[in-house]
């Protein structure tokens, strides 16, 4: 499932984006930040209408446009027959026809028919539904770079995306009984406590076989993916007093699923999320995925304009029908109003490089007139602050309302470990906070329409301030529109009305000596509210006009690790507690390669041990360029050629990583495993000295590096070919001292599968052609499968 598209990373070490077709954002730079963010993007040219390689024998599924109606579909009909074509499925009601065909001519013999307005391609890849093909799980999606799991289960109330929103005051109102929430995505699990009431089996769909629904259960439940289970939880987890708590915990939920086993949300499976949504009685429909295989649908592209017309009708008829669509905004740093180049699209085959675009490509369905695009915000640990995430998109007139998306708890899978919890980042996880505010405001003004619900979003909005110092950010509403969503408001809870106050932390696990961001609601407004540690009194703040705070405070150094009770009084008497934890991230060890060690192949894996599901930062350094490695770059600019990949998580295939000579450094992320292992491979180095380092983070603090390991690079050493064994058996080869004979003839060699001796972690002398040439061999490594380049930062 694509999450939202590719996430970049920036501000800071602790917040991170993510790529994909769904909106979670990716991690390419979170401790070195080496983002790149839509402002560097210069090219202005047109957009190219780039031609979809169709071949014969392929089978390819299309969308056929014609009018409305049954005449225009028997029109459709008719052209996809006479082109030796199949029709999957019609929807008379916008006039688009899903239709299958294996003819390279398939696309101009339909589009030159009678009663055509356009025809093309879904995809650039042949149709793979029912083969089983590709990598189980969000291979274009790309899930957060962080993703932490909660042990045991969480107490209630302390999501500071909640409180910060005002959910926790308005649930004392209104918590949206009667409307139901279409969650289009991978699936909602309904095993977990907190969604197991929660979802209307009767409502729910699968979309994911050529777009054709389906009401089996089994269709429309998660299987590669807990993308869909976490924007569930966060729009309606149960309030029953364990667990996470959603915006609406009283709305029910609709899962309706387009998004494949192998990560791809094709127009096909987005209309028919639409149309389903449209006719199945569902109030509001969260989009947390932007449409593939094009991060931007063109107009002025042959093989898209017709999808993208497509997906239009869908979205105009869901909405003429009362649905709310809300949509994630995407997780590139990308300024939509001023578009240049896209570089990964397509995503089901191999991207254009540096596709020129321009404002007629389209970031569908959050681009689409009448949805309502959420952008994501981060709350700043060391300020308090709320601002947008470094990953999301934004843009003048192209973000409708922001909400919370960076380091956000909710419902998931179960995991090997037994967790049912989990933080995710990305625009995918701020939408949903907007939808589960919409079923608040659809429960509290039942006779509106997705128009005026819209603009109650916007009117009762929290305005929020620009960054200090990002000239991106001229105006408010260039990162987040009309400001971040307000549930206490949609609920009808006037500023100092709610009964009880709360607070909320982005994590309960900090540092000691440490600033971590803190957000209180519930108080009185101007009244001032005293933060307490422990027993210590960290500061006094004043609370805004709707009786919220935003803040930071410091855990003691020195706090032993531990819990710390953390309160927020006012002078009216209200109060509100969160349990803290100190603890310190050690650094990680490296295991391989080890310290000296010649590697003979121009790719190293590097192995060692962190904490269980960290994020892991691994650093590979030209040792004549930085002696002493992050020591020595950090006290230089930055390399800007510096490249990152993200490396094996849950659900995404391993990536390798390019070595940059011109830089002389370069990092790959990836996360712990639950024994708290990881690897990073690097290809493409050169002959000569490296220094590896690792560090990690557990989405609360960055640990110290590791012990740096040094280590060569030869691969003039090359592993020799065996001496022929004397055919007749009898004749014994001369082995040079500890070094075991060679075998006899017929005796199986164990191989590395890679053409070489096999690894043993230690220097190995042997004999070449019998001449006595001595050969040193280090630990040779093999590359992880690539994975797909193109890294999206969908919702």
């Amino acid at each position: 499932m694509k999450i939202e598209r590719k996430s970049r990373l920036a501000s800071g070490a602790l917040t991170f984006a993510v790529a994909g077709a769904l909106c979670l954002a990716p991690a390419t730079g979170a401790f070195a930040g080496t983002a790149t963010t839509g402002a560097q993007l210069t090219t202005t040219a047109a957009a190219a209408p780039t031609a979809v390689a169709v071949k014969d024998g392929e089978l390819m599924n299309y969308v056929v446009n014609t009018a409305t109606g049954a005449e225009g579909i028997a029109a459709a009909t008719a052209a996809v027959t006479a082109a030796g074509g199949t029709v999957v499925m019609t929807y008379p009601e916008i006039g688009v026809t899903v239709a299958q065909s294996t003819s390279a001519a398939f696309q101009g013999t339909v589009q030159a028919a009678a009663g055509i307005e356009s025809a093309g391609p879904t995809r650039t890849a042949p149709v793979t539904e029912g083969a089983a093909t590709g990598t189980p799980g969000t291979l274009s999606i790309h899930q957060p770079s962080v993703e932490d799991a909660i042990p045991g289960i969480p107490t209630e109330g302390n999501q500071w995306d909640q409180v910060a929103i005002g959910s926790i005051s308005a649930h004392g109102a209104e918590t949206g009984d009667g409307v139901l929430v279409g969650v289009v995505d991978s699936g909602i699990d309904i095993t977990n406590p907190d969604l197991a009431n929660q979802v209307d089996a009767a409502a729910s769909v699968g979309c994911t076989t050529n777009g054709v629904p389906n009401t089996a259960q089994s269709a429309w439940v998660p299987t590669t993916s807990d993308h869909g289970t976490h924007v569930a939880g966060t729009i309606a987890a149960a309030d029953n007093g364990a667990g996470v708590v959603g915006v609406a915990p009283g709305a029910k939920l609709a899962s309706v699923k387009v998004v494949s086993d192998d990560g791809f949300i094709y127009p096909e499976y987005a209309i028919c999320g639409f149309m389903w949504s449209a006719t199945h009685g569902i109030d509001v429909a969260n989009h947390s995925y932007y449409v593939d295989p094009w991060q931007f649908w063109c107009t002025d592209a042959a093989d898209q304009k017709a999808g993208l017309e497509a997906v239009r009708r869908a979205v105009e008829y869901s909405t003429d029908q009362g649905v709310l669509n809300v949509a994630a905004a995407g997780n590139s740093d990308y300024d939509l109003a001023n578009k240049t180049i896209d570089t990964d699209s397509p995503n089901d085959t191999t991207p254009v490089p540096d596709r020129p675009i321009n404002a007629g490509c389209l970031d569908i369905p959050t681009e689409v007139e009448g949805v309502v695009s959420v952008a994501s915000l981060a709350l700043t640990p060391s300020t308090g602050a709320i601002s947008k995430s470094s990953f999301s998109n934004y843009g003048r007139d192209k973000i409708d309302v922001a909400a919370p998306g960076s380091g956000i708890w909710s419902t998931i899978t179960e995991n090997a470990a037994g967790d049912i919890y989990g933080s995710k980042n990305g625009t995918s996880m701020a939408s949903p906070h907007v939808a589960g505010v919409a079923a608040l405001l659809a429960a509290t003004n039942p006779s509106a329409t997705p128009a005026q619900l819209e603009q109650l979003l916007k009117s009762q909005a929290t305005p929020l301030a620009c960054p200090t110092g990002d000239a991106r950010c001229a105006e408010p509403r260039d990162f987040y529109g009309a400001g971040m969503v307000n549930a206490s408001a949609a609920a009808g809870v006037a500023p100092g009305a709610a009964t009880e106050a709360s607070i909320g932390v982005q994590s309960k696990r900090v540092k000691p000596g440490t600033l971590f961001g803190v957000v209180a609601d519930g108080f009185q407004p101007d009244e001032q509210v005293t933060f307490t540690v422990g027993t210590q009194v960290a500061k006094t703040v004043a609370a805004d006009a709707l009786g919220r705070v935003n803040t930071s405070v410091n855990l003691p150094a020195g706090a032993a690790d531990g819990e710390y009770p953390l309160t927020a009084t006012g002078t009216s008497g209200k109060t509100a507690t969160v349990t803290m934890t100190a603890f310190t991230l050690a650094a990680p060890t490296l295991a391989a390669p080890t310290v000296d060690q010649v590697v003979t192949a121009d790719s190293v894996t590097v192995t060692g041990k962190g904490a269980p599901g960290a994020t892991v930062q691994v650093e590979l350094y030209d040792s004549v360029k930085f002696p002493e490695g992050p020591v020595t770059r950090k006290a230089q600019a930055t390399p800007a050629a510096a490249k990152s990949s993200s490396s094996t998580s849950a659900d995404q295939a391993a990536a390798d990583v390019p070595f940059d000579p011109a830089a002389g450094w370069v990092f790959g992320q990836t996360t712990a495993g639950a024994d708290g292992s990881f690897s990073v491979t690097f290809t493409g180095l050169p002959d000569g000295d490296f220094l590896a380092y690792a560090l990690q983070t557990d989405g609360s603090q960055v640990s110290a590096y590791s012990a740096g390991v040094a280590f060569s690079v030869d691969t003039a050493v090359v592993a020799p070919e065996p001496t022929p064994v004397p055919t007749d058996g009898a004749t014994p080869l001369p082995t040079a001292p500890g070094v075991d004979p060679a075998p006899a003839a017929g005796t199986p060699v164990a191989s590395n599968g890679s053409g070489s001796l096999p690894a043993t972690g230690a220097d190995v002398s042997l004999l070449v052609g019998g001449a006595g040439l001595l050969a040193v061999l280090g630990l040779l490594f093999a590359g992880f499968a690539r994975r797909r380049s193109a890294e999206r930062t969908k919702a």
